[in-house]
């Protein structure tokens, strides 16, 4: 499925405007313009004839001009009849926001296979429904309703929850030099699944690493060999709901998905590269390293600290992650012993720099451990006293 124009398209047609702040038809608009995206905008609804000093359109047929996507801002049955309408003109790129397909029960089950045998018919591909859209920062497209706009950067985020995009936003308007490359909301995934969203990440120039948020995958053996091709290339963290019988009751009820085996999965996530966060701080601190390029570069650690204890409880932790302790050199150990004036430092690792060790202190150590081949990360700690 090639992918390039859906998410960076030259020309964007919302239908549904809407001239109420708190609609989403307004709120889409709003931020299609708040996020600096160049292309043509086409907004449409008969019930009126300007919008942030736009024209508005009566129907999406008066344009008379090519449009690479189309972003439907209205209910679930309007948006069925307007897709009879829309493969009159050749549209074959939609988002659909609207809810009530399968995750509303069986009638909305019914309306979900509709739309996929519509989808099939027209060739049209189709985002959602059930969605809250996606941004792009390469084309600066944001065709969501999230309250911010999304900040710039290299991280590639495939969401079932809508919510939790919300919440990724804003997080990182919050911190610099951490973004988004792309934003995309799955919701029911009736034509894009998250196979084809990690294919297009996995060959995207500017997505440095891939963040997941699943709660179910809709082809096993097509991710299997997608997440594989795409571990080789760059990181993908996955964070998986569903972990026990009453998420995974949730996740149903949330976006219709069919739950399976939490187990198959984190099996599956280790077999074929993924990295998977046991929770959202884990999660979003694995991304930040990754963006960062700060992922160490083999399993063999070593820790700064100003106190003993803390050095000790992490030991443990990267022990119980398979990770190990790098021995310190020779010379390492002496460089450090001159810098902070004699023997008092443990030069084992962890090493702790005692209490009072001040931030040219740790500056030196960390100059004198950082450079060295054989270690493949230093992690910093800092206990806060009254003396540093």
């Amino acid at each position: 499925m090639d992918l390039k124009t859906f998410f960076n398209p030259a020309s964007i047609a919302i239908i549904g405007v809407s001239e109420n702040p708190k609609k989403v038809g307004y709120l889409v608009a709003e931020n299609l313009i708040r996020q600096g995206y160049k292309g043509e905008i086409y907004f449409i609804n008969p019930k009126f004839d300007k919008l942030f000093d736009r024209p508005v359109y009566k129907d999406i047929k008066d344009i008379k001009k090519p449009i690479d996507l189309v972003v439907l801002a209205v209910p679930a049955d309007a948006a069925m009849h307007l897709l009879d309408d829309l493969k009159t003109i050749d549209i074959h790129n939609i988002v659909l926001y609207a809810a009530g397909f399968k995750e509303a029960g069986v009638d909305g089950a019914v309306k979900e296979q509709n739309l996929v045998m519509k989808a099939k018919q027209y060739d049209m591909t189709i985002l959602g429904p059930n969605c809250i859209g996606y941004v792009s920062t390469i084309s600066n497209a944001n065709v969501t309703f999230l309250k911010n706009a999304s900040p710039k950067g290299n991280v590639g985020f495939i969401s079932q929850s809508g919510a939790l995009g919300s919440l990724m936003v804003d997080y990182l308007v919050g911190h610099e030099n951490f973004g988004f490359s792309y934003f995309m909301s799955l919701g029911n995934k009736a034509t894009i699944d998250e196979c084809d969203l990690l294919e297009f990440l996995r060959d995207d120039p500017d997505t440095k690493v891939i963040g997941m948020y699943l709660e179910d995958v809709k082809r096993g053996e097509d991710f299997k060999r997608i997440l594989e091709e795409t571990t080789k290339i760059k990181p993908v963290i996955i964070l998986k709901s569903g972990s026990t019988v009453e998420g995974s009751k949730a996740a149903g009820s949330h976006t219709g998905s069919m739950v399976g085996d939490d187990m198959v999965y984190t099996t599956a996530f280790d077999q074929y590269g993924g990295i998977r966060a046991g929770q959202f701080f884990e999660f979003m601190s694995m991304l930040k390293i990754c963006s960062f390029g700060r992922a160490p570069t083999s399993k063999d650690i070593l820790i700064l600290s100003n106190a003993g204890g803390i050095g000790v409880l992490l030991t443990d932790e990267l022990i119980k992650n398979k990770l190990e302790l790098v021995t310190v050199p020779e010379d390492v150990k002496e460089t450090i012993k001159r810098n902070m004036g004699g023997d008092k430092v443990t030069i084992h690792n962890p090493i702790d720099l005692l209490g009072d060790a001040s931030a040219f202190q740790y500056r030196q150590a960390i100059a004198a451990t950082i450079q060295q081949k054989h270690i493949g990360g230093v992690i910093v700690m800092l206990t806060p006293q009254a003396n540093t």
